[in-house]
């Protein structure tokens, strides 16, 4: 069985290997392939505090440093995670039910439909496979010992947990129903039970909080998002899943930053990586205290979702992946079957009276850890193993008749409405194609396709025409394309429903740039500077087209400010000195380019300039 789920997990890579959404990795999938392949060069500190979890990065940093940093290697290494989860996952199956339907719940995990679709992907996904199955197990032969010795067990147990903690943040709420069981289930030794727990988890927890505090010069216990994340899943306009904050871009590339300038400037000052956490999440925190009729509506809707069979995506959508990869679209097993199942024999488990009081509980922690947040596919992804040995046990159960044929028909009855009703979509859940086709659009534009990149954007538009990065996607096809004046519409249309979207307003001043309205493209760039004044490449633009209108003294304080946003704008500096020099102002051009001697010490350009202004 185990070599047929590896088969089929090689399968679905050839078949989408092609596919440009797994060819090129996009936000989350990019951002870890960038982390893992700087990892397997050899920078194992890195920078800053973390913000995304970093235990998968890093394992698949040594596979790119043994295999080579490319998108293949780490759709095998998924592979190969998976094909790890499953093994650990038939064992607790075993532990729990027995052979047979051990046996049928590995059947059930290696058809999953969208652990193959994980495989595809660059993420963390198939981590969550391997960590679930290796906590549950770990936790079943704890919570079964029976000897004083097996009280290590739950040390072990704690370090697993703490392993999941470094791939999902929410996992750290799990840990007190682990503690909490441990304690129980520890007659005489209650508390060391619970503390051998909370040592497990830290064994694996405090190297990254102590790698924070010395790179990051911060107390941020693993990742530095579980604030801003409590906020998307809190807010006036959240709906369950995760919805766009004005002024962050919906980009892990950009979205720390981003989050950063927004709680900095609402404050006044610079804040640390830990403050900005605590920043959003006191807005969350207010939000709920202020709305709790909302708040308790929206955590209904946050179940509603987390039982639909509706795979929810993000970035990169399974049934649009499926309209151009058959073999992903065979009929899998779905999400939609394994619930009703799963529950079923959670069910039949009570009834018969089988101990397996571990699995219900990690449920139960798994869905209240996520209930905070927001739900995504890939999100309530670590439910999945916890809900297949029970239905490999419902199987098994049906397929003998349980105690006589009437209860398991009766049974096998009750998926029935259970499959019919997690098919009903919720309400207000977007299921076009938008997202993905303006994904496309953007990967395809970077390989050069622009005309099919221009069609991809059309396509969002089309099925979701308030789609904000859609429309941006197509602005810049058009002006790419030579079709300015179209480029400008879209740019204007966008503003006209949002006049906070600097970096519309951006490529709008850019178009006018081009077009030589220098002072019209100057009033956009300084529009956009008002909004967000941390950009620096708008006020490197604004600079240009100060000049360009002849606004040397103005242009000059432009390109300070560029500067000073981002100490790397060499070019910035660069305008800066030749300003300053046209300005008859020596001293600060010569401040401008010895910064730029002393990061560009081989430019002949500075050499140069520096030798005329000593020259005069």
């Amino acid at each position: 069985m185990l070599t047929v789920a590896l088969l089929v997990r090689l399968a679905a890579i050839g078949a989408a290997r092609g596919h440009p959404l797994v060819a090129h990795p996009i936000m989350d999938a990019r951002g870890y392939h960038l982390w893992a392949a700087e990892i397997a060069r050899g920078d194992l500190i890195g920078r800053g505090v973390f913000y995304q979890e970093p235990l998968y990065p890093y394992l698949l940093g040594g596979a790119y440093a043994l295999f080579g940093a490319r998108p293949i290697v780490a759709l095998v290494f998924n592979a190969l995670l998976e094909i790890a989860g499953l093994v650990l996952l038939h064992r607790a199956a075993r532990r729990l039910f027995g052979a047979t339907a051990a046996l049928l719940a590995l059947a059930l995990a290696a058809a999953y439909g969208l652990f193959l679709f994980d495989v595809i992907q660059v993420g963390k996904s198939s981590l969550d496979l391997l960590l679930v199955s290796a906590l549950l197990l770990v936790v079943v032969r704890a919570d079964r010992g029976n000897e004083p010795r097996d009280g290590s067990r739950w040390l072990v147990a704690g370090l697993v947990l703490g392993l999941g903690v470094l791939n999902r943040g929410n996992f750290l709420l799990v840990a007190p129903f682990v503690a909490g069981l441990a304690a129980f289930r520890s007659p005489g030794r209650r508390a060391s039970a619970a503390a051998l727990v909370a040592a497990g988890a830290a064994l694996a927890i405090l190297p990254v909080t102590v790698r924070n505090a010395l790179v990051g010069r911060d107390f941020v216990l693993t990742t530095a998002h579980g604030g801003f994340n409590l906020y998307l899943g809190n807010n006036e306009r959240a709906d369950g899943a995760s919805k766009r904050v004005p002024l962050v871009r919906e980009n892990p590339e950009y979205e720390p930053d981003d989050a950063r300038v927004v709680a900095s400037r609402a404050e006044g000052r610079a804040l640390r990586q830990s403050e900005v956490s605590a920043w959003w999440a006191r807005r969350a925190l207010a939000w709920i205290a202020a709305h709790p009729a909302d708040a308790a509506r929206l955590t209904l809707r946050k179940l509603r979702l987390l039982a639909a069979a509706y795979e929810l995506p993000d970035s990169v959508d399974l049934r649009f992946v499926r309209t151009s990869v058959p073999f992903l679209a065979l009929p899998w097993v779905s999400y939609g079957l394994l619930l009703p199942l799963g529950l079923l024999g959670v069910t039949l488990a009570a009834f018969t009276r089988r101990p397996i009081s571990p699995l219900p509980l990690l449920l139960v922690a798994v869905t209240l850890s996520l209930l905070p947040f927001y739900v995504f596919a890939r999100y309530r992804l670590p439910l999945v193993p916890l809900l297949i040995p029970p239905a490999g046990f419902a199987l098994a159960t049906l397929a003998r008749g349980a105690r006589s044929r009437a209860p398991a028909a009766l049974a096998g009855l009750l998926i029935i409405p259970g499959m019919a009703l997690t098919e009903i979509p919720p309400s207000g859940v977007d299921r076009s194609f938008a997202v993905s086709e303006a994904n496309l659009a953007n990967v395809l534009a970077e390989e050069g396709r622009l005309a099919d990149a221009l069609a991809a954007s059309e396509r969002a538009l089309a099925a979701r025409p308030d789609y904000l990065n859609a429309r941006l996607a197509r602005a810049g096809l058009l002006r790419r394309l030579g079709r300015a004046a179209d480029a400008e519409t879209e740019l204007r249309t966008i503003l006209a429903a949002d006049p906070q979207e600097w970096y519309a307003r951006y490529d709008l001043g850019r178009i006018l740039l081009d077009r030589g309205d220098a002072a019209g493209a100057a009033r956009e760039f300084t529009e956009g500077t008002r909004v967000w004044p941390a950009e620096a490449q708008l006020h490197f633009a604004l600079g240009v087209a100060l000049r360009r209108d002849g606004r040397a003294a103005e242009a000059i304080d432009a390109f300070r400010a560029a500067v000073a946003a981002d100490s790397a704008l060499d070019e910035g500096r660069w305008n800066l000195a030749l300003l300053s020099i046209e300005a008859g102002d020596t001293t600060g051009a010569r401040a401008a380019l010895e910064e730029l001697r002393a990061r560009r010490p081989e430019d002949p350009r500075v050499a140069d300039a520096l030798r005329r202004i000593e020259a005069h």
